[in-house]
């Protein structure tokens, strides 16, 4: 636990230099990092396991990626915009503007932070700790792909924003119905696919003893198809 909350903080900084690089709509370049970084730590995963450092070793893998992500983002992101950094400079002007103009992110972030340890907390109440585990990976699951799907949808913020300053509204309306139905066409394929297969990725996955986690990644698509949809208009 103290190696993850470590990770955590550290990761929470590395946010700070990426929303640089997303903040002047580089995001090519923060997903090279993020694929990268993933690509590794897959890698880093394996031999620990392999090594038999167990539980401790995915968090030490942790913790080592997390420092890694943080330099990466330092370095690429002061690459881009030839800033420096000052940790003994500090504006409460500027922080009331950063915070004003984000409060309503900030706000939802905070939510979100707390529904998913809520529902843990209800669950182990309510049944046991392994209905916990249940839980946690068909999350895991619908995550990743929610995650892979989105990342594919990033080029719509340069895009939107470039339509928006050469053309005005009538253009980002037209790229929010274009987006909307290309992807409309291929999220359907996509999930009838998924929900074909899923079954037997599940059984190959964990094997046969837990069809309460197929349930549980089916109704988790479900909502998961709807918030896809909405992306294009949320984005824009």
């Amino acid at each position: 636990v103290i190696l993850v909350a470590i990770s955590t903080l550290i990761n929470m900084l590395a946010g700070l230099f990426q929303s640089i690089i997303d903040g002047v709509q580089r995001m090519e370049v923060s997903n090279i990092i993020i694929t990268i970084h993933t690509l590794i730590s897959a890698i880093g995963t394996y031999v620990l396991l392999e090594q038999q450092y167990g539980i401790l070793g995915l968090a030490i893998n942790q913790l080592v990626m997390s420092l890694a992500l943080l330099i990466t983002n330092i370095l690429l992101s002061k690459r881009l915009l030839r800033y420096k950094i000052n940790l003994f400079l500090f504006s409460i002007q500027i922080f009331k503007e950063i915070f004003s103009y984000s409060v309503n992110i900030q706000f939802s972030s905070l939510l979100r932070m707390w529904i998913e340890p809520a529902i843990k907390i209800i669950v182990s109440h309510m049944f046991s700790i392994t209905y916990v585990g249940y839980y946690e990976i068909a999350l895991k699951f619908t995550s990743r792909i929610t995650s892979l799907i989105r990342s594919a949808l990033n080029p719509i913020f340069p895009a939107a924003s470039l339509f928006y300053n050469q053309e005005g509204v009538l253009k980002i309306e037209k790229l929010r119905k274009y987006s909307s139905k290309y992807l409309f066409i291929l999220i359907n394929g996509f999930m009838a696919i998924t929900f074909a297969t899923l079954p037997k990725f599940i059984l190959l996955w964990i094997g046969p003893d837990l069809p309460i986690v197929l349930d549980l990644i089916i109704i988790q698509l479900v909502g998961l198809y709807a918030s896809i949809l909405a992306t294009p208009a949320y984005i824009i």
